[in-house]
């Protein structure tokens, strides 16, 4: 098994975000935490927070940003739920093929997707009976039956049976997720309503859901297309107890304001129109990543280091060279964070000695 501290180099050295050490790797961001906090402090009174659009092009701290937000969201006591849009595998147009991904990406506490998430809240009967009784008037047929099979069955202590029983099949949305139907579409977005209060329910202070990639959109056969994922995107909006965060590009935003400014509007279905009226009367939040400025730069540079070092104590001393890359970084116009950290990690790496011995 890798150890936390290089897998967490591993996935630095590639170009993404770690889950471990993210406020650390987080510089010149106190504006983006302060928003975060408050929309959480928002969410904890059971109000519903604006959605938060991050709005960064490729290697600009976007997806990091929206680690931010989960790594926060959790510290503080709440769930998170999330999905990478795409046209082709978890389109924004057809919530019953994303809510598989979401229920893989569920995580509360230290548990991590759906089945540990909720094997660990079947495990205190009491808890999840008072759950089941609390949003019992609102439940969806078929999720709340799902629910109660695997509580029966935890009750009796057949653990062996939790695992492979079809209830499964339910929660996770697996057993829809192959359907364009569009009451599949419905049903998906009434489940995850479900499973957001659920959770709420079993002590959660709410869920945040997260959408990275969602200017994909502009992936989507045509209008029509377009305008169901609206409604989708509404539907997320108003699922108990929840935040919305999307990560996006200016290609999303060229379509949505298109959109939101022509007859599309008024074609659009409820849903549709709440989350194009956002676009259509300036009403978004949007939040760039933060620009990350020379004296972050070197900070950053430090953290990375003692990173590295956690992970590879016999790496030597490469001070000069992380300066080095950091100066070079500092010259480019483009001061892309994604390559700032991997000539980082580069500098370590030509300092580390080979298995063999010698420096490499």
């Amino acid at each position: 098994m890798i150890p936390p501290a290089r897998a967490a180099m591993r996935v630095l050295r590639g170009g993404s975000v770690p889950d471990l050490g993210i406020q650390q790797l987080t510089v010149g961001a106190n504006e983006l935490i302060d928003t975060i906090r408050a929309s959480l402090s928002i969410l904890e009174k059971k109000k519903s927070p604006v959605p938060l659009f991050l709005n960064g092009e490729w290697g600009s701290g976007k997806t990091h940003s929206i680690r931010l937000v989960r790594a926060l969201s959790l510290e503080s006591g709440f769930a998170t739920m999330e999905a990478v849009l795409n046209a082709r595998t978890c389109p924004p147009n057809y919530p019953q093929r994303m809510m598989p991904f979401m229920a893989r990406n569920i995580a509360f506490g230290d548990e991590r997707g759906i089945r540990s998430v909720f094997g660990s809240l079947m495990r205190d009967d009491k808890k999840v009976g008072h759950a089941l009784a609390t949003i019992g008037d609102r439940s969806q047929a078929d999720i709340a039956q799902a629910a109660s099979t695997l509580r029966a069955l935890a009750s009796r202590g057949e653990t062996a049976l939790i695992g492979t029983s079809a209830a499964w099949r339910v929660l996770t949305g697996t057993d829809i997720a192959h359907s364009d139907y569009g009451y599949r579409r419905t049903k998906a977005l009434l489940r995850l309503h479900w499973t957001t209060a659920f959770v709420r329910a079993a002590g959660a202070k709410g869920t945040v859901l997260l959408f990275d990639e969602l200017e994909t959109i502009d992936q989507l056969w045509n209008r029509r297309s377009r305008a169901t994922a609206y409604e989708a995107l509404g539907g997320f909006l108003d699922a108990p107890g929840t935040w919305c965060v999307f990560g996006i590009t200016e290609r999303f935003l060229r379509v949505v304001r298109e959109d939101a400014s022509s007859d599309l509007y008024w074609q659009a279905s409820t849903d549709g129109r709440r989350f194009l009226k956002m676009w259509r009367e300036g009403e978004e939040e949007l939040f760039s990543p933060p620009k990350v400025a020379d004296e972050d730069a070197l900070e950053l540079a430090v953290v990375v280091e003692g990173m590295y070092r956690d992970a590879y104590p016999e790496t030597g001393d490469c001070s000069a060279e992380v300066r080095g890359a950091v100066s070079d970084w500092s010259r480019n116009s483009a001061r892309n964070p994604r390559r700032l950290v991997r000539a980082i990690v580069d500098a370590c790496d030509r300092a580390r000695p080979a298995p063999g011995g010698k420096g490499r």
